[in-house]
């Protein structure tokens, strides 16, 4: 099967309009969803053309420039390209393309926006995330002399095409590819290239990803400098319910030019699942509580504490725990980790012993 591509400019206000690079199966049987695409520091929507390639024949698509890079416009003011702006931006462009079923795949920065979003959900129809490479929700600042150094890793080609052979990859990529991102590196206006080491990877979206309630894959790259696995590990799928975690283990920043094939895969797995099922249902520790209260209210005693306290901790506990999984299966939601359902399982027993009873659950 192939795939046919069109471009759109949005304008979002004045001195934004957005590149937007769509493409669409010739022939598509299901109501899948569409596949948002959003590029790293420096990118553009064509860093993403290996991976659209082995996507589009199936699933619609959408490629974002962000402001101030590829081919999109933005303002001068270096303090307007913050994550939660540029959230904004996607949020508006997936309003107007009109999009009722939609996946998110961010990578790096992209991630981090994708992230905003997913914990903000202001636009319905969001059904799972795939964050590669990603950079965390929690705040990084760099020293003044490495910020620097970041801003003008982009001043020139030869810069540029230093940090892409030494840094962001680890395994060697054709002249043609590096020609190409070197070319976006270097275009990126001098407010967007600037304000993502100045402020915007400083920002804590941490609150917006802890909210975040859909299927999630995070993808680590085993060779990755910029973000390394444990750093992924721990401040990116540690702190998302029921995030599935991945390593590539041979590839670097640029997983999605260093491993397309399997990048396409993870997504199109991804993909297939929000096809088949209600992800956008999927529950979720907050919306669990009062059913989780009010159901093991009835195992506990009625009034005051009972005589065998530790045997009481052991039935309510018993009885969320059934309850919790008995969910998972019956939704079949087999991206959730085993250890954040037995967190679940911990915090709805406490809740529940707390809010009915005034009790406490003892680890």
């Amino acid at each position: 099967m192939s795939f046919v591509s069109t471009t759109k400019r949005i304008q979002l206000q004045d001195d934004v309009h957005l590149h937007v690079e769509q493409s669409f199966p010739q022939v598509q049987s299901q109501d899948y969803p569409t596949i948002v695409f959003l590029h790293f520091w420096g990118g553009s929507s064509r860093t993403w053309s290996p991976v659209n390639h082995l996507i589009a024949h199936t699933f619609p698509t959408a490629r974002i420039d962000f402001r101030g890079w590829g081919s999109s416009t933005g303002p001068a003011d270096e303090t307007e390209y913050s994550i939660l702006r540029l959230a904004q931006d996607v949020e508006n462009v997936i309003t107007r393309l009109n999009l009722q079923k939609y996946i998110i795949v961010g990578h790096s920065m992209g991630a981090k926006v994708a992230q905003a979003i997913a914990g903000r959900n202001l636009v319905n129809g969001l059904a799972g995330l795939v964050l590669l490479c990603p950079a965390p929700p929690t705040p990084l600042m760099l020293p003044k002399e490495m910020r620097d150094q970041q801003i003008s890793a982009y001043d020139n080609a030869q810069n540029a095409e230093f940090v892409v052979r030494n840094v962001l990859t680890a395994k060697s990529l054709p002249d043609g590819i590096i020609e190409r991102i070197v070319e976006d590196m270097i275009k990126g206006s001098q407010s967007a290239t600037a304000a993502w080491p100045r402020y915007a990877m400083n920002e804590n979206i941490l609150e917006l990803a802890k909210k975040i309630s859909i299927p999630t894959v995070v993808i680590a790259g085993g060779k990755d400098q910029v973000e390394p696995v444990a750093r992924i590990k721990a401040e990116v799928t540690g702190n998302i319910p029921f995030a599935k975690f991945l390593v590539l283990e041979e590839v670097g920043h640029l997983a999605l030019l260093e491993a397309p094939e399997k990048v396409a895969e993870i997504i199109n797995e991804t993909a297939q699942y929000a096809a088949y099922k209600e992800a956008t249902q999927r529950p979720h520790e907050v919306e669990w509580t009062n059913q989780i209260i009010g159901d093991a209210a009835a195992y506990a005693a009625p009034e005051g504490e009972p005589e065998d306290k530790n045997s009481a901790n052991t039935l309510i506990y018993g009885f969320v725990s059934a309850w919790v999984y008995r969910e998972i299966e019956t939704r079949g939601l087999d991206f959730i980790d085993t250890g954040a359902a037995k967190e679940i399982c911990r915090k709805a027993a406490q809740t529940a012993l707390a809010e009915k009873n005034g009790w406490e659950l003892e680890n």
